[in-house]
């Protein structure tokens, strides 16, 4: 449910992933971004699948997805996949 009451549609699929559940469904939640939990079509990788907020400048986001690409530190999982 969001905030405003309207029930979360989660697709079934992102790209070439089964979405498995909403990561940030609830209304309570303080992330803009459209997060999922997703499996690969082999299912041998589970995936977090993250979508701009709606209204968001694509560009910027690119921007941060790509230089997010490039961190490696401890606690951060890595950028595995970005499709623009």
């Amino acid at each position: 449910m969001t905030a405003s009451g309207v029930p979360l549609q989660i697709p079934s699929r992102l790209g070439s992933y089964a979405v498995l559940t909403a990561l940030d469904g609830d209304a309570l939640s303080t992330v803009a971004e459209r997060r999922y939990i997703a499996r690969s079509h082999d299912g041998n990788r589970t995936v977090v699948v993250a979508l701009p907020p709606i209204g968001a400048d694509h560009a910027r986001w690119a921007a941060e997805a790509t230089t997010a690409r490039g961190l490696a530190l401890p606690g951060l999982l890595p950028l595995a996949e970005l499709v623009l």
